[in-house]
C-alpha cells in the first residue's frame, strides 16, 4: 500500500482520502513491483539521513551513502553478508535483520572515491550492529525502496552471467527475490578456496560473478556442481 507513495509525487494526505475502490484502482498500476518484474537496476536511493525526531523536528545525526548502480562498486563479502541478512528478514520478518541489511550496504562517507566512486568507507563487518540501530528509525517506505532496489540489481545478474545462472529446471526462481548466498560456497568451490574467505573480502562482486562465469562455462563437471548448490537456495 506504500508504493505509490514512494512511486509518484501523491502527497500522503491526498492518499489517505481514498476509499477502497480508489485506493484499489491506483494499486493495480503498481502490479508489477508487487510480482518483482521491472525493478530498476539503477540505484536509486543514494543516501539516508538518520537522526532524531525532538518535539516533532528532525535532527540529522548521521549521513549514510548507498552503492552503485547494478551494485559495481559493492564487494563480494558485503554482498553475501547482505544477502544473508535479507534471507533473515524474508523467512522471520524479524526488522532488525531487515535494518542489518540496509547498514552493511549504507555507510558513512570515507573515501574520496577510487575508481568506481565509491565514497562509503571500507566494509566492516563488526560495525553493521551499530549502524543497524541508527537504520531502525528509517521510515517503512524508505526501507521498503532500498530493499526494492536492490532486488531490481539482482535481477539483472542472470542476465549478464548467463552461464552461471542458467537453468533447465522451470520450477526454480532466477529473480531478485532469490538467494544468491550460494555464490560463496561456489566461487571457493570452484577456486580451490574451501575456508580463505580472507581472499574473497575486496574482491569486486562483478568481478567474482564475471570469473565465476567463465568457469562454469568451461567446466562441465563445475556447471552441474554449481548447478546444484543454485538449486538447493533458489527451489521454492
Amino acid at each position: 500500500y506504500q508504493l505509490p507513495l514512494l512511486c509518484s509525487d501523491l502527497p500522503k494526505k491526498h492518499y489517505l482520502r481514498f476509499n477502497k475502490v480508489q485506493a484499489a484502482v491506483l494499486l493495480s498500476y503498481f502490479d508489477p513491483l508487487l510480482d518483482f518484474a521491472d525493478l530498476p537496476s539503477a540505484w536509486l536511493v543514494e543516501k539516508v539521513e538518520t537522526g532524531h525526531l525532538i518535539k516533532n523536528r528532525f535532527f540529522p545525526l548521521q549521513t549514510l551513502y548507498g552503492p552503485g548502480d547494478k551494485l559495481s562498486n559493492v564487494d563480494f563479502e558485503e554482498f553475501i553478508y547482505a544477502e544473508t541478512m535479507l534471507s533473515k528478514y524474508e523467512k522471520n520478518k524479524d526488522e532488525s535483520s531487515l535494518d542489518q541489511f540496509i547498514a552493511i550496504l549504507f555507510r558513512p562517507g570515507g573515501r574520496a572515491g577510487d575508481q568506481d566512486g565509491d565514497v562509503r568507507e571500507v566494509f566492516n563487518v563488526h560495525s553493521v550492529k551499530g549502524r543497524a540501530k541508527l537504520i531502525e528509525k528509517l521510515d517503512a517506505g524508505t526501507k521498503m525502496a532500498i530493499q526494492l532496489n536492490y532486488m531490481g540489481c539482482k535481477a539483472l545478474f542472470p542476465k549478464l552471467y548467463k552461464e552461471l545462472f542458467s537453468t533447465n529446471d522451470p520450477e526454480e526462481k532466477q529473480d531478485g527475490k532469490s538467494s544468491f548466498s550460494w555464490l560463496d560456497v561456489a566461487y571457493r568451490t570452484a577456486n580451490h578456496l574451501p575456508t580463505e574467505l580472507q581472499v574473497l573480502k575486496r574482491m569486486n562482486l562483478h568481478e567474482v560473478l564475471a570469473s565465476l562465469n567463465l568457469k562454469v562455462r568451461d567446466d562441465k563437471d563445475l556447471k552441474i556442481e554449481i548447478e546444484k548448490m543454485r538449486r538447493k537456495n533458489t527451489k521454492s
